[in-house]
């Protein structure tokens, strides 16, 4: 953890949000007293993307596997004419 001013960070905020982001957490300032703690958001670290996570019930298939496409299925449905 490190403190920085408001004027520093309003400088540098990229390299703030970056340092939180990474896991730091910075404490700004004003006229050295604490006012902020910008900290990384733990609902982000434990909802990161897992390879594998969406596979389905049914072996060799994937959730959302294009398993059957309609001869229809780029024909205009009835009634959206105007909006072509």
């Amino acid at each position: 953890m490190h403190q920085i001013s408001i004027e520093q960070a309003t400088a540098h905020s990229a390299t703030v949000f970056g340092d939180a982001l990474r896991g730091e957490e910075i404490v700004i300032t004003d006229h050295e007293i604490p006012v902020l703690k910008v900290i990384p958001y733990e609902g982000r670290l434990k909802n990161e993307r897992t390879p594998g996570r969406a596979k389905g019930s049914i072996p060799g298939q994937a959730i959302g596997m294009i398993t059957y496409i309609a001869e229809d299925f780029d024909e205009t449905p009835p009634g959206f004419e105007e909006y072509m």
